[in-house]
C-alpha cells in the first residue's frame, strides 16, 4: 500500500507519466506471461485514448464501456481487458488525489461488467466464423498489387494469420530471426502460458514467403521485428524498432474487410479459419493441436466451424 501512495511524489502529474508508473507497478506484482496479457490490454487502452484523442487517466465509465464495446474483439480477451481495466481503476483509487472519483467509476464499470454477464446468460454470445478458402484468398489479396510499405506489411500479416493461425499477441512479437523461410515455420517463443512452440506456415504456393521475402527486402535488414510500428498518415514508413500494437492488427483487419467484401470477420476468426481449412483438408487433430499451441486437443475441436453441409 505504501509503494501506491508514494508513486505521486516520484514522478512528474503529466497523465501519462502518471498512467505509465501506475501501469508498471502492476506489472511487478505480476508473473512474466501476466506481464504481457496486462500490457498488452494497457497498450490497447492507450491506442484507443490516442484514437479518440482523451488522456490516458480519462477513465471514466463510457470511455471504459466503449472501450469494452470494441467488435473485433474475442471474447476471451475481453474478459481480461475487463479485469485489467478493474484492477488499474482499483490502484487510482488508492494511489491518486482523484481517488473518490476513480471509485465511483470502478463501481458503475462492475455494474455494466454483470448486466453484461445477465444478457450472455439469457443466450447471447460472439458470432464464430471461419472463412472459406476463396474468401481467404480475397481477404490477403487486398493489397496484393500494392507495392507501398504498410500494405506489403499488411499482405504479409494477413497471410500468417491465414496460414500459421497465430494469436495476435504472438504476430506483434514476432522477430525476423524466429521466421525459418526455407522451411517456412515461424518460431513462437512469447505463446499463450510461455509456452514456446514451432508453426507451419501452411502455403504450399510460396506466395507467403515471398510476401515475407517482399517485406524483408523494403524493410533493408534494419529491423528486428518482422512487424514494427509504422508513422501514421496517408503513405506510412516504418518507424522505430518496436513491435505495432495488437490493436494495429484490428485496425488493419477492418480496412481488409471492408475493401475485399468478405462480411465481418475478427482477428480471432483468422485464426480459426486456419485450423477450420487445416482439418476440413484431412490435417491430423494432433498435428492442428500443436500448431495452434492448445494444452487440449478439445480445444482443438471447439475453434473448428463446419464449412458446409456436406
Amino acid at each position: 500500500m505504501n509503494q501506491r501512495l508514494s508513486i505521486q511524489g516520484a514522478i512528474s502529474r503529466r497523465p501519462e507519466h502518471l498512467f505509465h508508473a501506475i501501469t508498471e507497478l502492476i506489472a511487478q506484482t505480476l508473473s512474466p506471461s501476466s506481464r504481457r496479457v496486462y500490457q498488452h490490454t494497457y497498450h490497447a487502452w492507450r491506442a484507443f485514448a490516442d484514437h479518440y484523442q482523451i488522456d490516458y487517466l480519462d477513465l471514466s465509465f463510457s470511455n471504459i464501456a466503449a472501450f469494452l464495446r470494441d467488435p473485433d474483439v474475442a471474447h476471451d480477451t475481453r474478459l481480461s481487458w475487463k479485469a485489467h481495466m478493474l484492477r488499474l481503476l482499483d490502484w487510482l483509487e488508492e494511489s491518486t488525489e482523484r481517488g473518490p472519483w476513480y471509485a465511483q467509476q470502478r463501481r458503475q464499470v462492475l455494474k455494466f461488467i454483470r448486466f453484461q454477464r445477465s444478457e450472455e446468460a439469457g443466450g447471447g454470445s460472439r458470432s464464430q466464423r471461419a472463412l472459406s478458402m476463396s474468401e481467404a484468398n480475397q481477404l490477403m489479396d487486398v493489397w496484393a498489387h500494392d507495392g507501398r510499405p504498410v500494405a506489403l506489411r499488411n499482405t504479409a500479416m494477413l497471410r500468417l494469420m491465414v496460414y500459421t493461425g497465430l494469436r495476435r499477441a504472438e504476430l506483434v512479437a514476432l522477430r525476423w530471426q524466429d521466421i525459418d523461410l526455407e522451411n517456412q515455420t515461424v518460431r513462437v517463443r512469447q505463446g499463450k502460458g510461455d509456452k514456446e512452440r514451432v508453426a507451419s506456415i501452411a502455403d504450399i504456393t510460396n506466395v507467403s514467403k515471398r510476401a515475407l521475402e517482399a517485406l524483408r527486402a523494403v524493410q533493408g535488414g534494419a529491423y528486428e521485428y518482422v512487424f514494427p510500428s509504422m508513422t501514421t498518415g496517408r503513405d506510412p514508413e516504418f518507424d522505430t524498432d518496436k513491435p505495432m500494437s495488437a490493436s494495429g492488427i484490428v485496425r488493419m483487419l477492418k480496412i481488409a474487410v471492408e475493401r475485399s467484401g468478405v462480411g465481418h470477420i475478427s482477428a480471432h476468426d483468422l485464426r480459426r479459419t486456419h485450423i477450420t481449412l487445416a482439418l476440413d483438408n484431412g490435417a491430423p487433430l494432433q498435428d492442428m493441436q500443436a500448431q495452434a499451441g492448445h494444452a487440449n486437443a478439445s480445444t482443438t475441436l471447439r475453434y473448428a466451424q463446419a464449412a458446409d453441409a456436406k
